[in-house]
């Protein structure tokens, strides 16, 4: 049996040879290449933004007294609403 070190530097030598293949690979299948790599990192971007980053900056970051600040926005705009719909009313 083959000591698994050897096995890797024996995968390694085989992937870094290169072998003639002669065939030719079209514009079209290059451009179709280069557009999914670009979609899988731009996936894996936004991914890590959207389910990782926001999560954890909305819960480290976040204070309480922004709350208070937009419980007390809602608060005044209630009251606004109120008063407007009390003067339409009596009018």
């Amino acid at each position: 049996m083959i000591r698994s070190s050897t096995q890797i530097y024996l995968l390694l030598i085989l992937f870094l040879m290169s072998f003639p293949s002669f065939s030719y690979m079209g514009p079209g299948v290059g451009l179709t290449a280069i557009g999914c790599l670009l979609a899988l990192v731009a996936g894996l971007w936004y991914t890590f933004f959207g389910f990782i980053w926001l999560p954890l900056k909305r819960k480290f970051f976040s204070s309480n007294n922004e709350c208070s600040n937009e419980e007390s926005t809602q608060v005044e705009d209630d009251k606004a609403i109120e008063e407007k719909t009390n003067n339409k009313i009596e009018h």
